[in-house]
């Protein structure tokens, strides 16, 4: 009797509609019509063992009476490699999971509250509007001059469900009660430095061409913006391609900087693969699934964690491999998700293998971030000193310290810059603006101070900036003698 339900089921799984549609232009990659599960894999049971035998320096996870949260204690990491013994389990974690296994912070104050950061940021890939890279050429600098800007939306990759798991680890480790609360929060972004000296490093840039907005919260997308010359951009665009741009941001945890990873490369992203598996998971199924990512991709697995009497268990369902071109969709019915991987499902996730050797796709790629080619308008700053000033003055150098939002052709975050002019140099146009054209006919473009240093090397600042909204400062005595009676 049981081998006649096995057969009927089994029958029930592989039956499904054929994709209609247009042909698929990868013809090479034909995928069957349905998509059919294989034997299931047996149910594997998660290894977890208690953190109390490996000394772990933590808070009483159960307080005796509410504790107001102080934020995460760098002192009390908890590393899932000390409490899942399956190393192919805790591979699986790292791999799938959007949160870093290795990096799970207690509250200093809370014992009932843990803190996790993503395991790295990738570059944002949306089915609609594809990568989120854009390069901007701006028609008023020379070849050879840093005239490109690059600009790569970052974001953490996570899968639904990724959170409910980890609280489901902690809460076993520790043999908590279903009753137990257990509150897990993201690791805040702000206070975060980027290590620009890193990035710069595999790219020969200077760190001051490297600029990133940070972001409030790790959930939140984020910019990293390169600014770049024409052959900079071809060499930045090919290591994308290759091994990728790495970096990391360093997020504070109490007095602490931990680095997590910043890794720009096109075939590692954040973002879905397919359409259609999470709504099925969802129980909203559509029947439907859609490659969405530019490269060819193999369906081969449909996993799950599941809640069975209180300890967490790992489903895994093999598929019959089936490649999906891109945009290419297939027939998905498969019975409901509670059917396939049961009951109390924590995560679920639709095993793929992204095909990165698809030179034609890469291809594709690169014309699709280079058609966002747009010219942003730029001026120089020109600043400008009469030569006499130096000697009929009695000074060595003068100093022009200028900050603005203006600095890169999106309005980022005011930052400083500084020129120098000397007797022999008293023209200097190093600083470039990029005037913002939604601030009326002379919008404030900066502001800035001067610093003077004497012949007899004494250094005399300006207390105050001042507002400027002109492309050329001239100093004259007029503008200097102030400052020097200012400070006798």
């Amino acid at each position: 009797m049981n081998r006649i339900c096995l057969l009927l089921l089994a029958l029930f799984l592989m039956s499904a509609a054929p994709c209609t549609g247009a042909e698929p232009k990868f013809k090479a990659l034909a995928a069957p019509k349905t998509l059919q599960m294989k034997a299931f894999k047996p149910v594997t049971a998660v290894m977890i063992k208690r953190p109390l035998k490996l000394n772990l320096k933590l808070r009483p996870v159960v307080p005796p009476a509410p504790v107001k949260p102080e934020g995460p204690d760098a002192r009390s990491a908890v590393d899932l490699a000390d409490i899942i013994e399956d190393a192919a389990l805790l591979e699986d974690l790292s791999v799938t999971c959007g949160w870093d296994p290795h990096l799970i912070f207690q509250d200093k104050a809370a014992g009932n509250v843990f803190y996790y950061l993503p395991r790295e940021f990738r570059l944002v890939h949306d089915p609609v509007s594809g990568f989120g890279l854009s390069v901007q050429y701006n028609h008023l600098k020379e070849g050879q001059e840093a005239s490109v800007m690059l600009t790569a939306q970052l974001a953490a990759p996570h899968h639904p469900g990724d959170i409910p798991l980890l609280k489901q680890i902690l809460k076993q480790a520790f043999g908590l009660k279903p009753a137990d609360k257990l509150t897990l929060k993201s690791i805040s972004g702000i206070g975060a430095t980027a290590d620009m000296a890193a990035i710069a490093a595999g790219l020969s840039l200077p760190p001051e061409r490297i600029s990133l907005t940070l972001p409030a919260h790790l959930k939140q997308a984020f910019r990293l913006v390169l600014l770049l010359n024409p052959d900079e951009t071809e060499e930045v665009l090919a290591q994308i391609t290759r091994e990728g741009l790495t970096g990391s941001l360093l997020v504070r945890v109490g007095e602490d900087a931990v680095p997590v990873p910043i890794h720009i490369r096109y075939t590692a992203f954040a973002g879905e693969k397919t359409e259609g598996f999470s709504q099925w998971a969802e129980n909203r199924p559509k029947g439907r699934l859609k490659n969405v990512t530019p490269f060819p991709i193999t369906l081969d697995s449909i996993n799950g964690y599941t809640v069975y009497n209180g300890s967490l268990k790992r489903i895994s369902k093999t598929l019959k491999p089936a490649t999906l071109a891109p945009g290419q969709e297939k027939s998905f019915k498969l019975p409901p998700v509670a059917k396939v991987l049961g009951t109390n499902v924590t995560l679920a996730w639709l095993g793929t293998t992204l095909d990165s050797g698809c030179t034609k796709c890469m291809e594709k790629v690169d014309r699709q971030v280079r058609q966002g080619v747009a010219a942003a308008p730029s001026a120089k700053v020109k600043l400008e000193a009469i030569p006499a000033v130096f000697e009929d003055l009695e000074l060595y150098k003068i100093l022009i310290q200028v900050k603005s939002p203006y600095f890169t052709a999106e309005p980022g975050p005011v930052r400083e810059k500084e020129a120098e002019l000397t007797q022999d140099e008293n023209t200097n146009t190093d600083i470039l603006l990029y005037p913002p054209s939604d601030r009326g006919e002379t919008p404030l473009l900066y502001k800035y101070r001067l610093k003077l240093i004497t012949a007899e090397g004494a250094v005399l600042a300006q207390p105050d900036w001042k507002d400027s909204r002109d492309l050329s400062l001239f100093f004259g005595a007029t503008q200097i003698e102030p400052l020097l009676e200012g400070a006798q």
